[in-house]
């Protein structure tokens, strides 16, 4: 069938573009790209989330403890994960010492030998461990009484792991 054939009509209509039709394929290849870009950012904020929960689990948490039966002052981690200790400061009725001879003087201590003690600054304290700071011992000056050791504390500084 020649042009010549068909009426003027089906020529010009046949003469005029055809309306454009929609490009699935595009739309569902944008449509792709958009989930899979939302899948991304769940995924991310995903791990972000489980590595904060995962270093809430291991946690340290240290404790100070002065033991009347013992005679002695001690640091004990009782959470989960290790804590790396930066550096303590003892402090005697609110005040800071700045060092173990310090401390005896501002309680009031003098010992004939001195007692044994223990530096934890740069230490890894374990989940568990416990040290002992200052170990008095049963020979050392009574005026070491449980309520005058009291007024001693301890504060430490550690690092997250």
């Amino acid at each position: 069938m020649s042009d010549e054939s068909l009426s003027r009509e089906t020529r010009d209509a046949l003469a005029k573009p055809f309306p454009r039709r929609r490009e699935w394929d595009g739309v569902a290849a944008v449509i792709a790209a958009l989930v899979g870009l939302l899948a991304l950012c769940v995924s991310g904020y995903t791990a972000y989330i489980q590595r904060q929960q995962v270093r809430a689990q291991v946690w340290p948490y240290l404790e100070t403890g002065i033991s009347g039966s013992k005679r002695e002052l001690s640091l004990v981690n009782k959470g989960v994960g290790p804590a790396l200790i930066r550096s303590v400061q003892i402090y005697v009725d609110g005040n800071p010492q700045r060092n173990w001879d310090a401390v005896y003087a501002a309680l009031g201590l003098k010992f004939e030998y001195r007692p044994p003690y223990s530096t934890v600054n740069r230490v890894v304290l374990s989940a568990g461990e416990r040290i002992t700071q200052v170990l008095f011992r049963d020979s050392d000056d009574s005026t070491v009484t449980p309520s005058r050791r009291h007024g001693c504390r301890c504060a430490c500084v550690i690092a997250r792991p």
